[in-house]
């Protein structure tokens, strides 16, 4: 996380006339700086299970690494990240991504690898959010949303994210999953809350690789059978990859047939960089 946001503050300074055109665009006065402070911190507290003090200690120290800005107490920042709309979010996400894939994807010629995951993020109390259907967590100062995102494990960088007031992965990723557009040669990784043979076969159709993990009680988890063996499901061709670490057995299901079993089991390890 901390190589992301270091990342995150070298971005600003590049699109910093975007942000300010974005602070413009939506009648948001304050200095960019303030919008940047703001976007950070809320970026940090969604991410760190700690306290807000230990989130703006972590912040200041990271600013001071970087020297950018001037740190400030807690109070700050909770006032410049209280006076962002959600709508500046969602376009300062947009402009990220934007930025990514003009700079760096389309630039590149090699394999990109994605890692498509959910987890509860915990946010700070918002109007906007708890009219939305999102609900306050006990302690009625902060809310817990299911994020689904797609994370490009080969720049390290988010490709996309979806909050939900729900906890459902699977219903999460069925929603947004016809949004994604799957890329011809790239490959994505997918924990086992959202493995589907009809997902499988979706990807595949559009000229994508897939590597899904598979559940406990699959009924390609077979004990007796090799451990690199491919399998026909409803006329679409599959490959078994097993292996144990630690005494944990895992199952992948891939339309990877010419890498090695070897680079498989790696694909599969990296995608723990979206955790």
């Amino acid at each position: 996380m901390k190589y992301n946001i270091h990342k995150l503050i070298k971005l600003f300074e590049k699109i910093n006339t975007t942000v300010a055109s974005i602070n413009d665009e939506l009648g948001f006065t304050k200095k960019k700086s303030d919008a940047t402070d703001g976007f950070l911190y809320r970026l940090y507290c969604s991410q760190i299970n700690s306290s807000q003090n230990k989130v703006t200690s972590k912040l200041n120290l990271l600013k001071l690494d970087n020297k950018y800005g001037q740190s400030m107490k807690r109070q700050g920042y909770n006032y410049r990240e209280n006076g962002i709309p959600l709508s500046y979010y969602t376009k300062m996400y947009k402009t990220i991504t934007d930025y990514i894939n003009k700079n760096i994807h389309e630039k590149s010629n090699s394999r990109i690898v994605y890692a498509v995951d959910g987890v509860d993020s915990n946010l700070l109390k918002r109007n906007d959010f708890i009219q939305k259907g999102y609900k306050l967590n006990n302690n009625e100062e902060s809310i817990t949303a299911l994020s689904i995102g797609i994370y490009n494990v080969t720049y390290e960088t988010p490709e996309h994210v979806e909050l939900f007031n729900h906890k459902n992965e699977r219903a999460g990723y069925k929603s947004i999953v016809r949004k994604i557009k799957f890329i011809k040669d790239n490959v994505y990784v997918f924990d086992r809350g959202f493995v589907s043979n009809d997902l499988f076969k979706y990807i595949g159709d559009r000229g994508a690789y897939s590597i899904m993990r598979l559940k406990e009680n699959s009924v390609h988890n077979d004990k007796n059978a090799p451990n690199d063996r491919v399998v026909t499901i409803n006329g679409t061709d599959m490959r078994i990859i097993k292996y144990t670490i630690k005494n944990n057995e895992y199952v992948l299901a891939t339309n990877l047939f010419d890498e090695s079993y070897d680079v498989i089991k790696q694909l599969y390890a990296d995608r723990w960089n979206i955790e």
